[in-house]
């Protein structure tokens, strides 16, 4: 793999303009394009249950961190499942969940809860003899969001996050305008976090979500920057049409906190699987 520091920048004045032949091409990262969303899922699916059996066979504990986007956990279960790889060797982390007004962590029967969804999507829907140990099941906590960086340095690294792209940079719940929040290069170097999520923020998340901006709460508690960008392999998953504006913006802009995800490109192994949709060109408003 590619994109280390020897690899020069490739900043564009618009980075919209870049055609679907010239990403293809870009030998900096691994670039894997799927015809349809189903077929996206079923590599997720596939790459997941890889890195559980990989170390399973390697005698090792798998540590992954997961994406607080609705990922198809259930085509990912079903591939474990099929496997029977199995996860109870690994120890997940979960890169953040919505919080209240509080600070205070949704309930899980909240209808955007990551952690529900991701208990329903993919733990039950494992062999029970095939699931993740409950304690090794990290989300982060608002009320000591340093365990969970903690827990990751204990366990030596994170062997893979997998992750999605926002409208406008947003990865986990780094988002750029955030109150309280950095405006220069030391925001990407922020760890674990309780952040408040602007109202711009909230409007694109519900319409990623499809429900109405009030059901977005207004706080999230996050894995940082600092946290993503120390995984030894960063996956990116792209299935909506509308991030082949945002994963040009990653590729070829500048590393800026306006678009949080810009510092993706400095991952020494990004790997991006997208759909044919994301690949094309994207038309101009």
């Amino acid at each position: 793999m590619v994109n280390d520091s020897r690899q020069p920048p490739r900043f564009y004045p618009d980075p919209l303009e870049i055609g679907e032949a010239e990403l293809r091409a870009d030998q900096r990262f691994v670039i894997r394009c799927a015809r349809t969303t189903e077929e996206l899922w079923r590599d997720f699916a596939h790459a997941l249950a890889e890195v559980l059996e990989t170390s399973r066979r390697d005698g090792r504990r798998a540590t992954l961190l997961l994406s607080a986007e609705r990922f198809d956990y259930r085509a990912a279960a079903a591939e474990v499942n099929r496997r029977a790889t199995g996860a109870a060797h690994a120890v997940i982390f979960l890169a953040g969940e919505f919080c209240d007004e509080r600070g205070r962590l949704v309930p899980p029967d909240h209808a955007l809860s990551v952690r529900a969804h991701f208990q329903r999507d993919f733990v039950d829907a494992l062999a029970p003899q095939l699931r993740p140990l409950p304690r090794n099941i990290v989300a982060p906590d608002p009320a000591r969001p340093g365990d969970f960086g903690a827990r990751a340095t204990d366990e030596g690294s994170i062997d893979v996050c997998f992750t999605g792209l926002g409208r406008d940079g947003r990865h986990a719940f780094n988002v750029p305008e955030a109150p309280g929040e950095p405006r220069d290069a030391a925001c990407f170097e922020q760890l674990t976090r309780t952040v408040q999520l602007p109202d711009r923020s909230r409007e694109l998340l519900a319409a990623e979500y499809g429900v109405a901006p009030a059901l977005v709460p207004p706080m999230a508690v996050t894995a940082g920057p600092g946290d993503v960008m120390r995984v030894a392999q960063l996956r990116l998953y792209l299935p909506h049409a509308w991030q082949a504006g945002p994963i040009r913006r990653v590729f070829y802009g500048p590393v800026t906190p306006r678009f949080p995800a810009s510092i993706m490109q400095r991952h020494p192994e990004l790997t991006v699987a997208m759909t044919e949709a994301v690949a094309r060109k994207p038309e101009k408003d």
